[in-house]
């Protein structure tokens, strides 16, 4: 699920606060489509999807090469069935824009 499913849950980026850098700005996710599941309409994202935030750091210094922390929340589903939501974390580097 992405941006605008009201049935189940979309899927959401948020990064630790103890983490050396903070989001900047809005995250931008997938723009799904609507789809008629059993469950109703719902906005899915199919295959491959990118997800895009921009970042700076906590100290204010540079982003390259320090490290965003935080979990990628999801649901996965299929035209019968969903699974329950799920989280995953993430420690990804910055690179530079």
């Amino acid at each position: 699920y992405t941006v605008g499913e009201e049935i189940g849950r979309p899927m959401k980026v948020t990064i630790d606060a103890e983490s050396a850098l903070e989001s900047e700005g809005e995250i931008l996710y997938p723009k799904g489509k609507t789809k008629s599941l059993s469950t109703g309409r719902s906005v899915i994202v199919e295959g491959q999807a990118e997800i895009v935030a921009r970042v700076k750091s906590r100290s204010g210094g540079d982003v390259n090469g320090q490290k965003a922390r935080g979990k990628f929340h999801y649901q996965v589903c299929t035209d019968e069935a969903c699974d329950r939501p799920r989280s995953a974390a993430f420690n990804v580097a910055a690179g530079g824009s």
